[in-house]
């Protein structure tokens, strides 16, 4: 299956016996967002229980990645993405996009919920791209274990044993 288009690059990573999918996307201001493309990708990757990872141009604004107010493209946007088990990475308010005359969040960066937890070390970074677009950098962690429930019976304890 073609994943990627016009505006949409889909890549398989495979590192260290852990296979994803890394995705850069552009969301047109003038078209439904998320694109079909988009749409398609995320749920090609649920469909087939592929890690995702997307960094997006959203064109969107929604106080849940950053922004300064929430649009209508923003809260269609998240009905997309909460929808999909996918998670929002960014972190704070930070503009990546920058003009003369308006700083704002357009881009944000996703992950299915499965692997959300494998991204570190979110930010935007201050040096200049030479674009109004801001560079984002995060990590991606292979080595971090998903925590099971089991996991939290053993470190934790038994949530029966919490006092109701």
């Amino acid at each position: 299956m073609q994943l990627s288009d016009g505006d949409l690059v889909v890549a398989s990573i495979e590192l260290d016996k852990t296979s994803f999918w890394v995705a850069s996307a552009y969301m047109a201001h003038d078209k439904d967002v998320p694109p079909d493309g988009f749409r398609t990708l995320a749920e090609e990757a649920a469909f087939k229980n592929k890690p995702l990872v997307a960094s997006c141009d959203a064109n969107a604004h929604n106080l849940m990645w950053g922004s300064t107010d929430t649009n209508a493209r923003g809260e269609s946007l998240l009905d997309f993405i909460l929808g999909n088990k996918l998670s929002v990475l960014n972190l704070g308010s930070e503009p990546t996009f920058i003009t003369k005359s308006r700083e704002e969040v357009l881009d944000i960066t996703l992950a299915s919920d499965m692997f959300a937890h494998k991204i570190k070390r979110w930010r935007v970074l201050k040096e200049k791209s030479y674009s109004d677009h801001r560079y984002i950098e995060f990590e991606i962690d292979l080595k971090t274990p998903q925590r099971s429930q089991s996991w939290y019976r053993e470190h934790i304890g038994d949530s029966s044993s919490l006092v109701e």
